[in-house]
Order: C-alpha cells, then structure tokens, then sequence
C-alpha cells in the first residue's frame, strides 16, 4: 500500500523510532531532518533488497510516501518507506491525504464507510467508494482507520466498542503472626463516553478474616457494591443524570442498601485535563438489615465529582455525595466518598489506589456509623 500526504513544515512533528537509532536528529531543525531521512532513503532505494520502497521527502512541499497506520486521537499515523521511522501529525495540520487502496472509517456515533481517501476538501476527508461516490468525512470525527482485510468481527469491534473503555482491579493481602489475616478485592468496571453521553457500570467485592491464637477464624469484611451511573449533557455545561447504587454489608449487618437518584448538574471545571463537576437532585435511600430492621426515606441527593489528568499519565477519579433525608436534614443522612488514583506501570498494567468511606448515621444496632477502607492493587485496562 502506497499512502501520500503533505503538511507545513512549519508544524511539529512527532518522529517515532528512528530518533532511537540516530539520536542527533532531536538536536536538528526540521528541515535537516527531512534531508536526512531523504538521504536515507535514497540509500534504501539504490539498495538491491530495497529497490521496491519508494521515499519522496521534500523539505519544501513535505510530501512524504509511505503506509498510513491508523488515524485515532485526531493525529494520523504514517510509515515511512524504507526507514523504520514513522510521524504522528495532527489532522488539522494535514493539507493533503490519499491512499491507494481502500480503507475502512469509522467516524462519528455509528457511521463507516469503506473507500480509497482521495484528499482533503476545507477541513473534510475525502473518500471514493468502490462504486464511485465521493463521500466527505469531516477529520474531527474521524475515530480509527480500519483495513477492508479484516474480519467482519474485527469491524463490528472496532465500531459497536469503541466507545467503549474498562478495567478489572485486583489487590490482595495476608500476614502470619499473633493474629493472621487475609484479604481481597476484586473490581470491574465498565465505561461507554461519546459526544454527550455517558454511561458506568462497576461491581467490587471485598472479603477479609482474621484469626487469633486459639480463637477461630473471624470474618472481618465482606462487601459486594454495584453501581449504574449515567449523564447526559442537554446544553454547554449543563447536564442530567441518574444514579443507582445498591450494596451488602455482612460486617454492617445490611443486608441490602439500595440508591436511586436522578437530577441536573454543572461542570464548572471541563478542560483537556480534567473536569469538576456539581449536582443535585433527588433519590431514595432503602436500608434493610439482619434481623428485620429497615430505614427508607425521600432524600435530597447533592454531589461533587472530578476526574482528573495528573503526569506520568496518571489519572485522579475523586466522588462525593451527601443523602440527607428530606424530612430530617440532620439525624437521617448518609455521606459518601470515593477516590481513586491510577498510574501506568507497564502496558495495560496499573498500579492503582482507592479509598472508599460511608458514614450512616443511622447503622444498625451494635455497628459503627462509618466504614473506611484503603486499598492498594493493581488494575488492568481494557
């Protein structure tokens, strides 16, 4: 496959792999570069076993031959040919982009189209189908390049998850001593992000004992959360949610807590590197406990949440939220906060730390009003 497009040398360019094998070219303008590359490939051209990789590098035009990879996170990714080097440009730096054989877009919600790209028309990607049509993609909603070789699975992937992102936590600690213990936590998670929706899925089970010299083994946690979070942005900042959390607590003796809400919400905070958020609504708190005990109320729902880009591409999820009961503000509530703390360690490979704290001031007889918990694991992204 033959892939060719321009772009102003006056524009940054990141160059991957072959920086590694000449590490002068980072010292370099972007000019020298090009004629560098050039260089190389016109040695890779008059060599025998190369004599089929074709290189045009220009300093003045900056056209460049080669493969377009993919194009994702809006910055098309190009081989080029005959080096093992390859730049990442970002699609609204691009002036020109054809490819000689057909590719597969995904673009948009749940749109593709499948055709050989013939261009760039004011902002818009230009593709000739295989009977002839033009269709016109604007870059911005561009989403992946696909390959018309791949499976009707690999397609049906690439466009109903792409959406799609998740993780699956697991930490897990024990000691031998005057008093042994064993714990673990097991967490997946699920979330679908588009253009004004999104939506979660998580579930978390915790489970601990501990026993002491000649006492039997006891119990000391044992949790299972699930949650169901949606939003949907109606206007700017603005949005709606709706909320749903139910949870078992042995330790607590609840047998069920279930949480329903649904409000509106402002994002006072909404940047590249993270987003603040406030809302308030209302929900419905039902608590039922070991031994036939229940509290239920109407409940005003108010809460903050952020996520947030930190370096080493680490990222700080943080929620707060506050169930008072709307008939009493003061003796019938519950507070709830949540944060987690992820940092790449290798590939799909995170270390990951949370703390998670519930405070009823209503538990159940004979249990404290709070339950605090820190965790420190590992997480695998999906």
């Amino acid at each position: 496959m033959t892939t060719v497009f321009s772009l102003d040398t006056d524009k940054s360019i990141q160059f991957h792999s072959g920086m590694q094998n000449f590490p002068f070219l980072s010292t370099i303008t972007l000019p020298a570069r090009l004629a560098v590359f050039g260089l190389l490939g016109a040695l890779a051209l008059a060599a025998p076993q190369a004599a089929e990789a074709i290189d045009s590098l220009d300093a003045g035009q900056s056209t460049l031959t080669g493969e377009l990879v993919d194009i994702v996170d809006d910055k098309a990714n190009f081989a080029i040919d005959g080096t093992d080097s390859s730049v990442a440009v970002a699609t609204d730096e691009l002036k020109n982009l054809t490819t000689t054989e057909p590719r597969l877009i995904i673009f948009g919600e749940h749109e593709s189209v499948l055709g050989r790209l013939d261009g760039i028309r004011e902002g818009n990607l230009e593709i000739r189908t295989e009977d002839g049509r033009s269709v016109q993609v604007p870059l911005s909603e561009i989403v992946s390049l696909g390959s018309p070789a791949a499976g009707e699975f690999d397609q049906w992937t690439r466009d109903n998850l792409r959406f799609w992102s998740g993780s699956l936590d697991l930490s897990a600690s024990t000691s031998q001593a005057t008093t042994d213990t064993t714990q673990i936590l097991f967490g997946a998670a699920a979330q679908r992000d588009s253009e004004k929706s999104q939506l979660k899925v998580g579930v978390s089970y915790r489970y601990g004992t501990q026993k002491e010299d000649n006492a039997p083994k006891q119990t000391n946690l044992d949790e299972a959360v699930g949650t169901l979070n949606l939003r949907y942005t109606v206007w700017d900042h603005i949005f709606v949610f709706g909320d749903m959390a139910a949870t078992y607590n042995a330790i607590q003796k609840l047998s069920l807590r279930a949480q329903p809400s649904a409000g509106a919400g402002w994002d006072f905070i909404d940047n590249d590197q993270g987003r603040v958020s406030a809302k308030a609504g209302f929900g419905w708190v039902f608590e039922s406990y070991f031994g036939g005990d229940e509290n239920e109320y109407a409940a005003l729902a108010l809460g903050l949440d952020t996520q947030w880009d930190l370096p080493l591409d680490s990222t700080l999820t943080a929620e707060l939220n506050y169930l008072p009961a709307l008939n009493a503000f003061a003796d019938n509530y519950l507070l709830q906060a949540r944060v987690s703390y992820t940092v790449p360690v290798i590939s799909i490979l995170n270390f990951k730390v949370q703390i998670t704290d519930d405070y009823n001031n209503r538990p159940a007889a004979g249990t404290q009003p709070n339950s605090f918990y820190f965790n420190v694991g590992l997480s695998v992204s999906l």
